[in-house]
């Protein structure tokens, strides 16, 4: 079985796949990558595909609507509805919404709004006095943290615990479906101090199968970074994190309950 990671440049590819392997770590699911060339060879439609993600992207310019376009928004949408999951992170997360708003404080406003898309929303962002303007000399220059609200490790849907916890922010979007009491929609995180608390992670059901959106980064966390010059901010954001490790984890528990929850009704559906 094998879970593909989306990787044409600017997609960034290696910040989720350490923690998907994590998830999947004896269950001999292989995190593999793909391309357009792929997409459009059927490999998400291929019967050992038990999923899929989108990650988001290095610096501010998706490569998504060219290189993937509204015909590879179709080829996913055929992929997920006999019950394969995908999860869409950051700039993964903007591109399949009935509309996209992207309005930094440094830059200029940028409108997207598809024919064809998976999920009847608008994502917009960054979300307020949380973005940063991305330098590729300074990394981490787009990363923060954000409050949010998310819903525990070991909930279910009628039975869920909440909490606060910081998590790092990259100029990801807030979720604003066109119907925020669907049935089939799962809230799973909502930004703390933004107003009206809209949704910072949800799953939402697509066919028999699910997206997993993600505008918030619980896969990044705390590590001992090395004092070398030309480390301050990255060094900064560590110790930042350190404080919220622990919820930090817990919310990408979640996650991959979410994920492994999703595959395990693909492989009962389909016979695998």
């Amino acid at each position: 079985m094998k879970f593909p990671v989306y990787s044409e440049r600017p997609a960034n590819t290696e910040s989720v796949i350490p923690p998907l392997k994590d998830i999947f770590k004896g269950t001999g699911i292989n995190v593999c990558v793909f391309d357009s060339g792929d997409l459009r060879n059927g490999i998400l439609r291929e019967p050992d595909t038990v999923g899929f993600s989108l990650p988001g992207i290095i610096g501010e310019v998706s490569g998504y609507t060219d290189q993937i376009g509204e015909a590879g928004l179709q080829e996913m949408s055929a992929a997920i509805r006999p019950g394969r999951i995908m999860l869409a992170v950051c700039a993964g997360a903007y591109f399949p919404h009935r509309q996209t708003i992207y309005d930094p404080q440094w830059g200029p406003k940028r409108n997207r709004a598809p024919l064809n898309h998976l999920i009847k929303g608008v994502a917009r962002g960054p979300v307020a006095d949380m973005g940063g303007q991305y330098d590729p000399s300074l990394w981490p220059s787009d990363l923060s943290l954000c409050d949010v609200w998310y819903k525990t490790a070991g909930s279910t849907r009628l039975d869920s615990t909440w909490q606060r916890a910081s998590i790092a922010y990259g100029n990801g979007p807030a979720f604003y479906p066109d119907n925020p009491h669907d049935p089939n929609l799962e809230p799973l995180a909502f930004y703390a101090a933004v107003p009206g608390k809209p949704l910072a992670a949800a799953s939402l059901q697509h066919g028999a199968g699910k997206i997993l959106m993600l505008g918030v980064l619980p896969h990044i966390g705390y590590r001992d970074i090395p004092q070398l010059e030309g480390f301050a901010k990255v060094r900064q954001l560590m110790e930042d994190l350190k404080a919220h490790e622990a919820p930090r984890q817990d919310f990408q528990r979640l996650i991959g309950e979410r994920l492994k929850d999703q595959i395990h009704t693909y492989c009962c559906l389909n016979d695998l």
